[in-house]
């Protein structure tokens, strides 16, 4: 059997958990349907201060106007704001009740495949049948196919088995690998 390249062992954590769930929540929505809500947030934000501004008459106007205002606030803040508090809320109330389900897993990156290994299972990925990796800002995500995938924290890793482990999967998944890290 050969060596790995880069191997990684770790426990998931409430907060790698809580991160897990906001990166997938980021990646379930493509930029251009945040962008969408933000530009419609700025367009209901703004035409909300105009009708205040230009149609004073009454207190209904005032509270339509302020409606659209507040409305046009929560749609241009859902994304950035909002979204990651309410995911973040969610994940640290989850986390308990799957806390003891969760085991220490070992994955192991070779020039070939990844090795996945807990106390349920172990198994082997050659670089062929891995759908994608995506790199976020706090995890390398293997996706396997529709509804199956592994995380492995970087949390864990130093900044040089980084570098060796996104080396290999540029290499082995080329176009297949995806850097959402920024």
């Amino acid at each position: 059997m050969e060596t790995p390249v880069v191997s990684f062992c770790f426990l998931t954590t409430q907060e790698d958990y809580c991160c897990y769930q906001l990166d997938s929540a980021r990646l379930s929505c493509g930029r251009c349907d945040r962008t969408a809500m933000l530009l419609i947030g700025i367009a209901l934000l703004t035409g909300g201060v105009a009708g205040a501004a230009l149609f004073p008459n009454n207190v209904f106007n005032y509270f339509a106007w302020g409606l659209c205002m507040v409305s046009g606030f929560a749609a241009a803040a859902y994304f950035p704001l909002l979204e990651p508090a309410l995911v973040w809320r969610r994940a640290e109330k989850e986390y308990p009740q799957i806390a003891a389900k969760l085991s220490a897993q070992t994955v192991e990156l070779f020039e070939t495949g990844v090795r996945l290994k807990n106390d349920r299972m172990e198994g082997f990925y050659p670089y062929e049948i891995l759908h994608r990796c995506i790199r976020t800002e706090h995890f390398l995500l293997f996706f396997l196919g529709i509804g199956d995938s592994f995380a492995l924290a970087l949390r864990m890793a130093q900044p040089e088995e980084q570098e060796r482990a996104i080396a290999v999967l540029k290499k082995n998944l080329g176009s297949r690998y995806i850097d959402r890290s920024v």
